[in-house]
């Protein structure tokens, strides 16, 4: 499975926001350019993160998009399932699905068992630990 590009973004402007003073708002604009994506590639997808309560949206002169939660009550799962929905790496896994082999099929124990490895990676890594582990490496933090 590859995630679309606007997992990557969306993570990447999460992780900026978590960076930030907590409570502080910020236009699209700059969080797309602090995360080297263009505008209007980012505008829809803090949108969608509005709408799955992940970032709230303050409107006038100091307006723009802020956390609408705490950065370690925000994991990974919670923006994969914003952006992209859930996560399923054989078709076998999807609740709608219903394979004619899924009974008697010799592989579907081993799918599902990677499946729950990899919701359980993405739940329990929270913007918090992602911040701390890649401003080691590289700052966006602060910026201003």
């Amino acid at each position: 499975m590859i995630f679309p590009r606007a997992v990557d973004h969306g993570l990447y402007a999460m992780l900026y926001l978590a960076a930030q003073p907590l409570g502080e708002s910020f236009p699209a604009a700059r969080i797309a350019k602090a995360v080297k994506v263009p505008p209007k590639v980012m505008s829809p997808l803090l949108k969608r993160l509005v709408r799955a309560g992940l970032l709230g949206h303050r409107r006038g002169l100091r307006g723009g998009y802020v956390l609408h939660r705490l950065p370690q009550d925000i994991s990974m799962q919670d923006v994969v399932i914003a952006l992209h929905g859930q996560v399923c790496l054989q078709m076998c896994q999807e609740t709608a699905h219903k394979c004619r082999r899924s009974d008697a099929c010799p592989f579907r124990p081993f799918w599902l068992e990677v499946q729950r490895d990899l919701a359980h990676r993405l739940s329990t890594q929270n913007l918090k630990d992602m911040a701390k582990t890649f401003f080691l490496k590289k700052s966006f933090a602060r910026k201003r």
